[in-house]
């Protein structure tokens, strides 16, 4: 049963990359582009399981190794770093598809004003699904499981009975 979940895991490993890839490679072009609907998020619609199996394995996968291996300073320092790089990567999207608004908005005729144009739309997929995002995925679950270990020790630590 191990050799399974262990194929299954690796199943959603690469179809989570494909998802990422499949979205970026969708994005309209901004020059002549323009239709109905984002076909980029058909992969996430349909695929969407493996994904979410993919971030919880990986979370768990994170857990045990960081709760055998690494002591709590590690898990502090290692959980603080993929913390805060995952709130640059996610402040840096952000800042890169509100500046693609306006650029929408200059290229396209359809658009009058910023407030038209949605930061998630058919010609932002590549920036939402990206390399940096996926990075910022497995940050973002490195993070949780060192929350939640931190947050363990401590729960074990204040129940046990000093004598």
């Amino acid at each position: 049963m191990k050799y399974f979940y262990s194929i299954l895991y690796i199943l959603c490993i690469a179809i989570s990359i494909s998802i990422f890839l499949l979205t970026n490679i969708m994005t309209e072009p901004l020059k002549g582009g323009g239709g109905n609907g984002n076909p980029g998020l058909f992969f996430i619609l349909m695929l969407y399981p493996f994904l979410l199996i993919f971030v919880y394995w990986t979370v768990l996968l994170l857990y045990k190794w960081m709760n055998i291996h690494l002591n709590t300073n590690k898990i502090t320092i290692l959980t603080t770093f993929s913390s805060v790089l995952t709130l640059f990567i996610l402040i840096s999207t952000i800042n890169k598809a509100i500046n693609f608004r306006e650029e929408i908005v200059r290229a396209s005729p359809t658009f009058n004003n910023i407030n038209e144009v949605s930061l998630f739309n058919t010609f932002s997929n590549s920036i939402f699904f990206n390399c940096y995002t996926f990075l910022m995925l497995l940050l973002l679950c490195l993070s949780i499981a060192g929350f939640a270990v931190v947050f363990s020790r401590l729960k074990k630590k204040n129940r046990e009975p000093n004598f």
